[in-house]
């Protein structure tokens, strides 16, 4: 997916293997011809909010977006590996990245371009850094309040991180980096910031919230994607997420 011309700006990291259920969904995925339709096949019914955040001093910040509640996959293992790649960027990044609602909380899942058309994981940590009229006078909308992330040009230049194929890759997209041309979206150059859109097409969104205390790991994973009816499960399913 990325060649190998560039790897001074790629490094590969460590990271669990899936479980066989992400194979299975990726075939399902692959041979839909309706955009969402297999993937939403695998979500179970049952929808949750995220827990709000004290440190969100604005009300209108929406982490999970425009579609209301996210609900977990069926497969408890899928869930549970998505939550340990979460933490294995958390790990291994090249530079300092911390799980919460304003540094990592989500990744983009999409379906590659690449032959094969596989799912892929497109993760952005250091999302909402404090603003700071000196050293980041950005304004990032509603959820950037109360951030007390410090902005970092080394931060930024390393907040973006792929899976796909069972390898997770860290990307430099910093000034000096062949990928900052490449995959940093014109006008977002401070923020390094790279889309989905340029490995494949966006399925989905995929939450991780960390800051769920009374929650297991694997519970902490929601995944949005449009057109999820938000109505109640019935009781008699067990969750499996």
């Amino acid at each position: 997916m990325l060649q190998a011309a560039h790897d001074a700006s790629i490094r590969i990291l460590p990271c669990p293997l899936p479980p066989n259920s992400w194979q299975a969904l990726s075939e399902a995925v692959a041979a839909e011809q309706c955009k969402g339709a297999a993937l939403l096949g695998h979500l179970h019914p049952r929808p949750h909010r995220a827990p709000c955040m004290a440190l969100h001093s604005h009300p209108r910040c929406r982490l999970l977006g425009r579609e209301g509640p996210g609900r977990r996959f069926a497969d408890r293992a899928l869930n549970s590996w998505l939550a340990r790649t979460f933490h294995a960027v958390h790990a291994a990044a090249p530079q300092p990245v911390v799980l919460g609602p304003h540094g990592l909380h989500h990744a983009h899942l999409f379906r590659a371009h690449a032959a094969g058309q596989g799912l892929g994981l497109l993760f952005h940590a250091a999302e909402y850094p404090a603003y700071c009229e000196q050293g980041f006078p950005v304004h990032l909308g509603y959820c950037q309040a109360g951030s007390t992330l410090q902005y970092s040009p080394d931060t930024m230049a390393w907040r973006n991180f792929v899976w796909y194929g069972g390898s997770l890759a860290a990307l430099d997209t910093g000034p000096s980096s062949p990928l900052n041309q490449r995959l940093v979206y014109p006008g977002l150059e401070a923020l390094g910031t790279v889309y989905e859109g340029s490995f494949g097409d966006w399925l989905a969104d995929v939450y991780y919230i960390s800051w769920w205390a009374e929650r297991r790991r694997q519970q902490r994973i929601l995944v949005s994607l449009p057109g999820i009816p938000h109505a109640p499960a019935r009781r008699r399913r067990p969750e499996l997420g």
